[in-house]
């Protein structure tokens, strides 16, 4: 968001375009992109919320071993498998979350697509005809496109994970859905914001029979803790917990893998 705001200000073909026949305060322009920077900055960002997650092959039942060393208890954790096509949102317009991949790319690469985007402003803004008083709008549909596009995107060294993120943005929460589970946790870092996402449905918005059990699929216990011994207890757990709807979808890595 701040390479963005920064190759705003002071990006030649935006300067030119106000300059053009249809004329635009420029620096009006300016200021009405900080506002709405601020407004971001200082009532939405806090409660933005990313859930990461990383694709996992139909093909495979083990995982990564480099996934399962990062982010898997380095092999004496589980991995929970989601099925997306079970989250389906009715109407797009109206959910306070999105839903979709990353996009990786590097540090270069990134600066060149926000140049790109903001030429093409820049040529669409030289066109119209815009009062002083509209330049919210366009500044609007720009700065959302930032937005989105700094929420999924990531450098290219992380490739390996092929990440999906769901992203909650509380500016799209218009009609407060969620605004109930928007809580604090105590982290590695003291008091942090949270949204603790009760799995179950969105009245129009998701399906009626949205559950933990409908949207899992598999859970994976890791390399280092598959003993058949370690699957029974934890099929025990699941039905001591009332997930007895999960125990027929657990199963254990194969990776012959055994941490110290």
């Amino acid at each position: 968001m701040n390479e963005g705001a920064s190759a705003f200000h002071s990006h030649p073909a935006i300067k030119a375009a106000c300059n053009g026949v249809n004329y635009i305060n420029y620096n009006k322009l300016l200021t009405t992109f900080d506002s709405q920077y601020h407004q971001f900055d200082t009532l939405h960002a806090f409660d933005t919320y990313v859930f990461c997650t990383a694709e996992h092959s139909n093909k495979t039942t083990d995982g990564l071993l480099s996934m399962w060393r990062g982010y898997g208890g380095n092999g004496n954790g589980a991995a929970i498998i989601f099925d997306t096509a079970k989250f389906v949102v009715r109407d797009t317009e109206e959910a306070p979350f999105i839903l979709s991949n990353v996009t990786y790319a590097s540090h270069d690469q990134r600066r060149e697509w926000i140049d790109k985007k903001l030429v093409e402003f820049a040529g669409l803004l030289g066109k119209l005809s815009i009062p002083e008083d509209k330049l919210y709008l366009p500044i609007h549909a720009l700065f959302e496109r930032l937005k989105i596009f700094s929420l999924f995107t990531k450098h290219h060294g992380f490739s390996e994970e092929r990440e999906w993120r769901v992203v909650y943005l509380r500016d799209r929460d218009r009609n407060h859905l969620l605004h109930h589970m928007l809580d604090y946790a105590i982290g590695r870092y003291g008091l942090e914001p949270k949204l603790k996402f009760k799995v179950k449905p969105i009245p129009k918005i998701t399906e009626e029979n949205l559950s933990l059990e409908t949207l899992i699929s598999q859970i994976v216990l890791g390399p280092s803790v598959s003993s058949p011994l370690a699957v029974m207890a934890v099929k025990r757990m699941l039905e001591k917990v009332g997930k007895s709807g999960l125990v027929e979808k657990l199963i254990a890595s194969t990776t012959p893998f055994r941490a110290i």
